[in-house]
């Protein structure tokens, strides 16, 4: 996330969070139960790796040529009040009693949102999951679903787009990819005949902790660029690595980043 965009944020009270939290845990307890575990972690050892997290999950999922990936703008403000009526009756009920009905700004002006929440809201990641993983499933799609990124199979992408527009929601064109090479999810950009891609955005060095950012961002473009024999590019990031860091002094040196992940 950037300052470009102006994003809302949920100010909830504190013991109305940790009821949210409650409803987190069933969203997810519900999404686990049907294979899409959003705290999800390889603990059979059965693999020759460890998935670290659902988002390392999907990293290793893209890589399979027959899904898609798509991504959706604005997603944390966009889930409707209108689509609660496709909860149980329940469930639908405890968020209504639940959530922020009213958003005071500063100028004492008051708002009632037609949308359930923003992030900042104890189940807004959750809800969101929820709804649009078992809109699909219910449709007989199947998928993997970490918030507003969605991996299913590119025969399912024309039949998924028309269930997340129905549900209220807009894609993100720039972050979609369907019948295309490439493919990003959850930060990972994969390039079918290539492989995995590192990428990454160098701004202007504002402060020191920008400056350690980007000297380790040059750090692991340089390890990228020998490993795949590409020396011309080698040659400049591993410049600007060690003129950065020749700039440090040497307690603020610690160990290089890991060049894997």
């Amino acid at each position: 996330k950037s300052s470009e965009t102006d994003r809302f944020i949920n100010i909830e009270a504190f013991f109305n969070i940790l009821v949210q939290a409650c409803l987190e845990w069933y969203f997810r307890r519900k999404l686990r139960h049907f294979g899409n575990d959003l705290d999800f972690r390889d603990k059979t050892r059965r693999l020759d790796f460890t998935i670290r997290d659902t988002q390392h999950l999907h990293g290793l999922l893209i890589k399979h040529e027959e899904v898609c990936t798509i991504d959706l703008s604005n997603a944390s403000d966009s889930t409707l009040m209108s689509r609660l009526m496709l909860f149980h009756p329940v469930v639908s009920a405890v968020i209504l009693r639940t959530r922020s009905a009213e958003v005071i700004f500063p100028d004492g002006t008051s708002v009632f949102p037609q949308k359930v929440s923003s992030m900042g809201n104890g189940y807004t990641f959750g809800l969101m999951s929820f709804l649009i993983y078992f809109s699909l499933l219910a449709n007989g799609i199947s998928s993997n679903v970490f918030g507003d990124d969605i991996i299913v199979h590119r025969n399912d992408a024309s039949k998924t787009i028309e269930i997340l527009g129905f549900l209220g929601y807009n894609l993100n064109h720039a972050k979609t990819f369907i019948d295309h090479p490439f493919r990003e999810s959850c930060g990972y950009f994969y390039y079918v005949g290539h492989g995995y891609i590192r990428s990454f955005d160098i701004t202007r060095v504002e402060s020191l902790t920008d400056a350690i950012v980007a000297c380790n961002k040059c750090f692991l473009l340089w390890q990228d660029c020998v490993e795949y024999r590409q020396w011309d590019l080698a040659d400049i990031y591993e410049t600007a690595y060690k003129d950065i860091l020749g700039l440090f002094q040497a307690l603020q040196k610690g160990p290089v980043p890991n060049g894997k992940y």
